[in-house]
């Protein structure tokens, strides 16, 4: 799309055309949204076209997030090899979304005692979070929350992956 849209033969030439350009060579479901959401986030559309012809953007809601360790990303990282000298191959990561204090734990193998043990140890010393996102890639994740943690707002991840 950068090519058919932004580059020196698009030339920003709006939805239609970029959408013509696009299935000469690629395809695939959902083609005409992707390019229709592309025209229409193009910050160079948006500053030189007429207003209204492309709507800008939608803003949204951004949550304010005031209390330290109230929302946690969430994520565990492996396997890595070779192992640490101890046989750790696999990270649990936690990050403050209001802060971005990170926390990353070595483990040895991923079960959902060894996860629990862990985010145990973390909540005694930061408090229980209200909510802990994760990208749910690994089913611990919910095991682990099924008795005796209070469950959490599964989300995408978010300042995790700058953390990675």
């Amino acid at each position: 799309m950068l090519v058919a849209h932004d580059s020196l033969t698009g030339a920003h030439l709006g939805i239609r055309r970029t959408k013509d350009k696009v299935l000469i060579n690629f395809y695939w479901p959902g083609v005409d949204g992707d390019v229709t959401r592309y025209c229409r986030s193009c910050d160079v559309c948006q500053r030189t076209v007429k207003k209204g012809i492309v709507p800008r953007v939608p803003l949204e809601k951004v949550p304010l997030i005031d209390t330290l360790f109230k929302r946690m990303v969430m994520n565990i990282v492996g396997p890595i090899t070779p192992p640490s000298e101890a046989g750790h191959r696999i990270i649990l990561t936690l990050i403050d979304y209001a802060t971005r204090y990170a926390e990353a734990v070595p483990l040895r193998k991923i079960d959902t005692e060894t996860v629990a043990e862990a985010l145990v140890d973390i909540y005694s010393r930061l408090g229980e979070p209200e909510e802990v996102l994760s990208d749910k890639k690994n089913t611990v994740h919910v095991r682990l929350y099924e008795g005796s943690l209070s469950p959490p707002w599964y989300q995408t991840e978010g300042h995790d992956s700058v953390s990675s």
